[in-house]
């Protein structure tokens, strides 16, 4: 079943995930992937894995939980243990020579809204979604991580920094550095459709 988590505006981004802090040591393989599936998905797809590539990294995470489920201590929320771990699997996969940085044009990630929705909504969606991707895509990944992070999930800097494993300093400064060049990204590819929408 694809797992997707529509944008609806792509300056507010999206809302962040509910999240639930265990109350034991160690997690319940089964009762993570049931509560946390969407956001291991999307969480996925906003640190630029491929379309084609996802079900396989969503897989891999959850190996890595049931290998590593013991090693939570239950000091983080699950969500940002679960988030670390797309991380790092994200960045293990572009290691790979063989993985291209770039999407297909026509890779556009499907997405999924509520059957009440009209087509206009339903169509807002999907492009909020697309160029939310593509300014995303236009990042690397160390500013790409902060931003998912700290604006989309709203993660606080401790938690970042804990995570990316660089000083709160850092991720403050890869932060504004990512502010700085998505909305110079939205400006440039606004400015493209708008001289697209003249010919």
């Amino acid at each position: 079943m694809r797992r997707t988590h529509p944008t609806t505006d792509v300056k507010t981004v999206a809302e962040p995930f509910p999240s639930a802090a265990p109350t034991v040591t160690g997690v319940d393989v089964v009762a993570v992937h049931a509560a946390h599936g969407d956001f291991v998905w999307a969480s996925l797809q906003r640190l630029g894995a491929r379309d084609a590539d996802l079900e396989d990294r969503f897989q891999e995470v959850f190996l890595v939980v049931h290998q590593r489920g013991g090693d939570f201590e239950g000091r983080s929320r699950v969500t940002t243990w679960l988030f670390g771990i797309c991380l790092r699997v994200v960045a293990a996969h572009r290691r790979r020579a063989w993985v291209r940085r770039e999407r297909a044009t026509d890779d556009v990630p499907e997405t999924a809204a509520p059957a009440t929705d009209s087509p206009e909504r339903c169509l807002q969606q999907v492009e909020a979604e697309a160029r939310l991707r593509e300014i995303l895509d236009a990042m690397d990944l160390d500013r790409r991580a902060v931003f998912v992070m700290s604006v989309i999930e709203e993660m606080p800097a401790d938690e970042v920094a804990a995570i990316v494993g660089v000083p709160v300093g850092t991720v403050y400064s890869r932060l504004h550095a990512a502010r700085k060049q998505f909305d110079e990204t939205l400006r440039r590819l606004e400015a493209r459709d708008a001289h697209r929408s003249r010919r």
